[in-house]
């Protein structure tokens, strides 16, 4: 059996903190670049002064390859390395769908998901 989540990142969005939100706000996006990122922390460490709560948040990886670009995936963080992604999720339980694949079908979903590409 295969098990993984689908996150809605909107409502992930909701529970950043006021300056994380406003940031998307302004460049109308719902997931952070790095430059948005660099506009409003200098260093890793200056993500902890920003915690009212656990948060996550989604950015989009830079394009330094082709295969990041035809991936077109986002990337996810937390502000705490201590912080357990799935505790964020467990307690905000309308941000995410639980998805489990029997193995019985594993493949034949895998070479669906690949013809898609």
């Amino acid at each position: 059996m295969e098990i993984f989540g689908v996150f809605d990142f909107i409502k992930i969005n909701e529970l950043l903190p006021s300056g994380f939100r406003q940031k998307l706000e302004e460049g109308d996006s719902s997931t952070f670049t790095l430059r948005m990122l660099s506009d409003i922390i200098s260093q890793f460490k200056d993500f902890n002064k920003f915690a009212e709560k656990d948060f996550m948040l989604f950015f989009e990886p830079p394009s330094i390859d082709d295969r990041i670009i035809n991936q077109f995936s986002l990337h996810s963080i937390t502000f705490n390395p201590k912080i357990i992604l799935s505790d964020i999720l467990y307690n905000n339980e309308d941000t995410y769908v639980k998805v489990v694949i029997p193995k019985e079908i594993k493949l034949e979903v895998r070479e669906n998901l690949i013809r898609q590409m």
